[in-house]
């Protein structure tokens, strides 16, 4: 089980000031199902926390400016691999 909480949505991570924690978390969960060492008869669950707060937030920041810059940074990400 993995949770993510989606009112994360416009904060970075303080490991370096610029990486999104939503897409960081949900690059971590794709890392872990993916993952050749864990067989494909696990399940794995992806659970999306704290709606509430995502909801509130909603009403106050612009969620689009932050899709546009998550989509940027997978860009980039995918660039390196």
């Amino acid at each position: 089980i993995m949770p993510i909480p989606l009112s994360e949505f416009n904060l970075v991570c303080y490991e370096d000031d610029i990486t999104n924690r939503l897409l960081e978390q949900i690059t971590v969960f794709s890392d872990i199902v993916n993952s050749r060492h864990i067989p494909p008869e696990v399940p794995i669950y992806l659970i999306f926390t704290k709606v509430d707060l995502f909801l509130q937030k909603l009403d106050i920041w612009n969620i689009e400016h932050y899709l546009e810059k998550i989509r940027r940074l997978e860009a980039q990400m995918n660039e390196k691999q």
